[in-house]
């Protein structure tokens, strides 16, 4: 991610539930990936299953009903049962979850072309690492993460020419 301050008047886009207008951001909102030879409801149930060191607890959070039982589910798990380098691997995780969103279904692709140069924030007042948190000045990584996808797709011809 750049660092450059942008212009005073660059527009914010806030996201957060699955069902508000820019819903479709959000890890929740239902859009079923295929990676790893494996399908997942939502991209959250793949950045979940990946923290899991047991393959049973990888299949049954992959598998599990809603993507909030898959978060769920890996709060439940004991330190031991979380890969001890989750910390240093959990951005690269989500970085491969949102690219499988957003290439293997265009429209919401498209969606996020033309969000142009908005700033992306997910509007989470609990978590102020993925979003911004109660005080609005969390670290806002997913926010990051999707306008750096966004910014990728530009140099990627076939996906930057979907909105020309």
């Amino acid at each position: 991610m750049t660092s450059q301050p942008l212009p005073k008047n660059t527009p914010e886009i806030k996201f957060y539930a699955k069902d508000d207008p820019y819903g479709w951001m959000s890890n929740f909102y239902r859009a079923e990936i295929f990676i790893k030879g494996e399908w997942y409801a939502t991209s959250e149930h793949y950045y979940q299953s990946s923290k899991a060191v047991y393959p049973d607890d990888r299949e049954w959070i992959r598998a599990a009903p809603t993507p909030h039982k898959a978060f769920k589910a890996t709060r439940a798990l004991k330190p031991e049962e979380i890969w001890p380098y989750w910390d240093e691997v959990k951005l690269d995780i989500m970085r491969e979850a949102i690219w499988a969103k957003f290439t293997q279904h265009p429209n919401l692709r498209k969606m996020l072309m033309e969000t142009g140069e908005a700033i992306l924030i997910e509007n989470s007042p609990v978590d102020s690492f993925w979003g911004c948190g109660k005080d609005g000045k969390g670290e806002n990584w997913l926010g990051k993460l999707l306008m750096e996808l966004r910014h990728d797709f530009c140099f990627i011809p076939q996906y930057c020419e979907a909105v020309q």
